[in-house]
């Protein structure tokens, strides 16, 4: 099967910025859409998979598939899919000839 036919739903990836006002020490949170309609995998994570992962990654919920996307490295990220908001926590390259990764991820609300 294709990688193409795995992605079976289309994702918004949001990068987050925080800014802080020097005056009053207020943070602002500012979204900017770096990937819009990308194709993707939404796939909820079993309890023995939070059990046994990294304790960084205890707290997903969710494991979000994408195609590799450069843009996504090194940044605090958020994902919609299907009126729904996933929080990012991490990302792993998951390697292959067609190069995907995988976004571990924690549903918001």
């Amino acid at each position: 099967m294709s990688l193409k036919k795995l992605l079976n739903k289309t994702c918004k990836i949001n990068q987050i910025t925080y800014t802080q006002a020097s005056a009053s020490g207020q943070q602002t949170v500012t979204s900017t859409v770096l990937e819009s309609s990308l194709p993707c995998r939404l796939r909820t994570r079993s309890v023995s998979e939070r059990k046994y992962s990294l304790p960084a990654y205890a707290l997903a919920t969710h494991s979000i598939y994408v195609q590799a996307k450069s843009s996504l490295y090194g940044k605090k990220l958020s994902v919609e899919i299907e009126n729904n908001t996933y929080d990012v926590i991490g990302l792993i390259n998951m390697g292959g000839e067609e190069r995907l990764f995988c976004l571990y991820a924690e549903r918001r609300g």
